[in-house]
């Protein structure tokens, strides 16, 4: 047996394989055996018929293809296994030489392998340290206990009903329906939104046209969508606006003071004591997503300097999972799909590539998940795993407990 492969990118193999006669008559002779073994004539049980009956009873074109598959399959993993590769999917086979009669000349076979690559990591512990070393200011201002207190003032404010035309602050019920080019957008169908008027929440210019105008009344108008529009597709465009105000809501707000804060809960007693819960938690919040930041920080630069052929099969798997998560928001954006997954793939390659770099700081390091601590891990997660099958559960979890080590572990690099 003698072969030789190419690597091309994405970390694919061009594999070809060249067998002499050789090679093949141990497969050939054994599917020969299995199917004389199971030759089937009348007055014979299966296996006991003479030699020259069951020989004349065979189909040999099927013993010659089943000694080719038999040939290729086996060679095929044993090369795979003394080079010490690993096989992300299913290769495809060729055969581009083969003397189909008796394999007299024996036969060669060219397999596209996608295979696991090789990663070269920069000095992670180093970048680690370096990024946890910077330090940003977190504060909570006045500013945004005030706009706290104002969001929580408003959540258990009565909404009562009101004939006049909308006012800042005020609670609007809408129906929407958006076109443009005289045609309706995917998704451009609303037939009940609520929102806070003044809020800024729409294109710009859309609340400013319904001024002076209250509950039952419709209103049309044109827009051009910015050129930051969350649409791609849509930005700098004419969009149509039809829109049936169907309630309007005033909120009347208690006043900010200690009588509202007893309103809260048992354990507030005064406003201050409202204030101070608002700036624990907002902190908290601020703690949360710095190290949420640090930890994106850390893992992009020691992708970006690690040395990876990124699979184009884990991409494309990884796109298909985007493209289910993401489906609801795609289908609601009226963008093709083709078009979505397009958009989609660099996030796709950076995800890839951050799970490469983990895997492969965790066996470095010895941390992947043992069987026991998934196991313990799970308990933690049930509500987060309904509807995943035994492997998408089990695959879940070693994620999540994976990535809580390979962190935990970056952390103490600051230490």
């Amino acid at each position: 047996m003698k072969s030789s492969f190419v690597l091309q990118k994405g970390s694919r193999a061009a594999l070809t394989v060249t067998l002499d006669p050789a090679d093949i008559k141990p497969h050939f002779d054994r599917v020969r055996a299995r199917a004389i073994a199971s030759v089937d004539l009348k007055g014979f049980r299966p296996g006991t018929a003479p030699a020259h009956l069951a020989e004349a009873a065979l189909d040999q074109r099927k013993i010659i293809e089943g000694a080719v598959e038999e040939s290729i399959r086996v060679t095929l993993a044993s090369i795979i296994e003394e080079r010490n590769w690993v096989a992300l999917d299913r290769p495809t086979i060729e055969i581009t030489s083969t003397d189909k009669p008796a394999l007299d000349a024996g036969l060669t076979y060219v397999a596209m392998l996608s295979l696991f690559p090789e990663i070269k990591l920069p000095d992670y512990k180093k970048i680690a340290k370096k990024i946890l070393a910077e330090q940003r200011e977190l504060s909570v201002s006045d500013v945004d206990i005030e706009q706290s207190l104002l969001w929580l003032r408003k959540s258990r404010a009565p909404q009562i009903a009101v004939t006049r035309p909308v006012a800042a602050g005020d609670l609007v019920e809408v129906a929407i329906r958006t076109s443009t080019d005289g045609r309706s957008l995917s998704g451009g169908d609303i037939p009940e939104d609520r929102f806070e008027f003044g809020a800024g929440r729409f294109v710009p210019g859309f609340e400013k046209n319904l001024e002076g105008h209250k509950a039952g009344d419709e209103v049309s108008f044109s827009l051009v969508a910015p050129a930051d529009y969350w649409q791609a597709d849509l930005r700098n465009k004419t969009l149509e606006f039809r829109v049936r105000i169907k309630n309007v809501f005033e909120l009347q707000l208690s006043p900010a003071d200690d009588a509202f804060a007893t309103s809260l809960g048992p354990t507030l007693k005064t406003l201050a004591d409202v204030q101070k819960n608002i700036r624990e938690g907002l902190m908290a919040e601020k703690q949360s997503k710095e190290t949420e930041r640090k930890r994106v920080a850390m893992i992009t630069e020691i992708a970006n300097g690690a040395t990876i052929d990124v699979p184009e099969t884990l991409i494309e798997r990884t796109l298909d999972q985007m493209m289910e998560e993401f489906k609801a928001t795609i289908q609601g954006s009226g963008v093709a799909p083709e078009k979505a997954r397009q958009n989609l793939r660099p996030a796709a390659t950076k995800r890839v590539l951050a799970h490469l770099v983990i895997a492969e700081m965790a066996k470095l390091e010895e941390l992947e998940p043992t069987k026991e601590e998934v196991e313990a891990e799970s308990k933690h997660h049930q509500s987060e795993t309904r509807g995943l099958d035994a492997s998408q559960f089990y695959d879940y979890i070693y994620g999540v407990l994976l990535n809580k080590k390979i962190f935990a572990f970056l952390e103490q690099q600051s230490k």
